[in-house]
């Protein structure tokens, strides 16, 4: 139960940061390789998702081959 609420708990904040409420108003700015300050944002996000999930399906998923090899 607590690790299911650990994980919960870290894809809750994932989708909380997704929606970017903090800076709907701003202006669009072009930073580095003329690209906007979102996009940056953007893959850092999806970089932090892709470990979160590379955690989680190590932890989560068992591998039917090794439930056989066990028994």
């Amino acid at each position: 139960m607590r690790k299911s609420l650990l994980w919960t708990s870290l894809f809750l904040v994932l989708f909380i940061l997704s929606l970017d409420f903090w800076s709907w108003d701003d202006p669009i700015v072009l930073s580095a390789l003329g690209l906007p300050g979102w996009v940056y944002y953007f893959i850092l996000l999806q970089i932090l998702f892709a470990v979160v999930f590379y955690f989680f399906s190590r932890e989560s998923w068992n591998d039917p081959e090794d439930q056989g090899a066990a028994q």
